[in-house]
């Protein structure tokens, strides 16, 4: 799956991978435990494993995720240049 994102009037394309069963049950494992747990906070932006079990199904984004998300996208800008 791609995602093309348009930033700065720079293209970026990202390609997800589908991941192995082994990789979805680390997942799964991680997001099993507290919900408040603090899983980064990079960026001074905190995420917990109820922000990111907003990343399951249908859900709408967690502005905490969304902001973490925009910051790396803006970081690999930054290194690419």
């Amino acid at each position: 799956m791609y995602a093309a994102v348009y930033y700065n009037s720079v293209d970026i394309l990202f390609c997800f991978v589908e991941l192995s069963d082994e990789a979805e049950m680390s997942v799964s494992k991680a997001l099993g435990r507290g919900p408040n747990d603090i899983l980064s906070d990079a960026f001074r932006i905190r995420i917990s494993r109820n922000d990111m079990a907003t990343l399951g199904g249908r859900n709408w984004l967690n502005d905490e995720v969304h902001k973490c998300y925009a910051h790396l996208c803006h970081a690999s800008i930054l290194i690419l240049k």
